[in-house]
């Protein structure tokens, strides 16, 4: 993948589709916070990184999809969405009956970095039991948000276990699964 900084080359703009969705139009970094992030992590800083990828018209009437995510900075260390299990076990973070509902919000946070800017409002963590054959993974958290005035639903499924975070699940339009090791 080409990561272009400012404006995209004229390969990307091509209608040829092998060509332009391998294209990616770096728009921007910016420093962003939360309430829960600064609760839980206190030195650590978060970066949203702003690209839009290049799409074939032809296929997409925009012409391209927003792609944004985050970076979480601790010390010398880098942190991602799937790296979350690390950033918790590097901040001796257990997960409690009086913190699992802001950590899994600040989770969501992290995984939900095309709405950052549109306000996120989270319903309350709702505990679940659902077995293997009724959904992906046994869940037993979920979490709703809606974003922005169009009130977007997005959701969260968890597996907890032994007081650490084992599997996610964020469903927008597509289903994300994240897996973390104990």
């Amino acid at each position: 993948m080409k990561v272009l900084v400012g404006k995209a080359e004229s390969e990307c703009n091509s209608s040829e589709s092998h060509r332009a969705q391998n294209c990616t139009e770096y728009l921007g970094t910016n420093l962003i916070t939360a309430e829960e992030w600064e609760s839980l992590f206190p030195e650590a800083q978060f970066y949203l990184i702003e690209e839009k990828q290049i799409v074939n018209p032809e296929t997409n009437m925009n012409g391209f999809v927003q792609r944004n995510f985050i970076i979480v900075k601790q010390r010398q260390s880098e942190y991602r969405d799937e790296d979350f299990d690390k950033l918790l076990a590097d901040n001796q973070i257990a997960i409690t009956e009086d913190n699992i509902e802001i950590i899994l919000r600040a989770f969501a946070k992290i995984t939900a970095a095309n709405h950052h800017y549109q306000g996120i409002i989270f319903s309350p963590l709702e505990k679940v039991n659902y077995a293997k054959g009724e959904a992906r993974h046994p869940y037993n958290y979920h979490l709703i948000a809606l974003a922005g005035e169009n009130k977007t639903e997005l959701n969260w499924y968890f597996v907890v276990k032994k007081d650490q975070l084992r599997i996610a699940t964020f469903t927008t339009y597509t289903l994300k699964d994240y897996y973390f090791s104990p």
